[in-house]
């Protein structure tokens, strides 16, 4: 299956920043990440766009199993998931995913930075390495390129307002 192929290929690649090594998400992250993703005004975020809260209720379950339900989704479907960790100290920091992939090349993608390493450049880095792969290094990979990024700033970040 070409989904299978891109995935064996996407899970070999390292790439390396300034600050960060950027590599695939694994399933041993994931405890991690969502905790990064706990802070009330991300789940705010994503509960204003998948309306987690409203359907938890229906369901009588917790919200917060929902967004990590959706996660998990989204990373079989083939969503990227990579996780950006310091070079030194290594450390997992946060994560670069694609919240959004259309038809037509277009990705909406998502960079979390844990909140201790929030105004230190890391999230700029983890742009540069990864647009840098989604419009130039899958090509050479035989894999698609992007064509187009739309970009939106949470507003519930004061440091990402513009």
């Amino acid at each position: 299956m070409i989904g299978d192929a891109r995935r064996r290929i996407v899970s070999k690649m390292v790439m390396v920043g300034e600050k960060i090594i950027v590599v695939p998400t694994g399933p041993e992250d994931l405890p991690q990440l969502f905790e990064f993703r706990s802070y009330a005004p991300i789940v705010g975020y994503m509960d204003d766009e998948l309306d987690f809260a409203g359907r938890a209720e229906a369901m009588g379950t917790d919200p917060f199993l929902l967004y990590q339900q959706h996660t998990i989704n989204q990373i079989l479907q083939g969503h990227w998931y990579f996780s950006l960790w310091l070079k030194s100290p290594v450390t997992l920091v946060g994560t670069f995913y694609s919240t959004q992939i259309f038809s037509d090349g277009t990705i909406v993608p998502t960079i979390l930075i844990d909140r201790k390493y929030w105004g230190k450049g890391i999230a700029e880095d983890a742009a540069n390495v990864m647009f840098k792969w989604a419009f130039q290094d899958k090509l050479r990979h035989g894999l698609d390129g992007y064509k187009m990024v739309l970009t939106y700033i949470n507003n519930r970040n004061t440091r990402a307002k513009a």
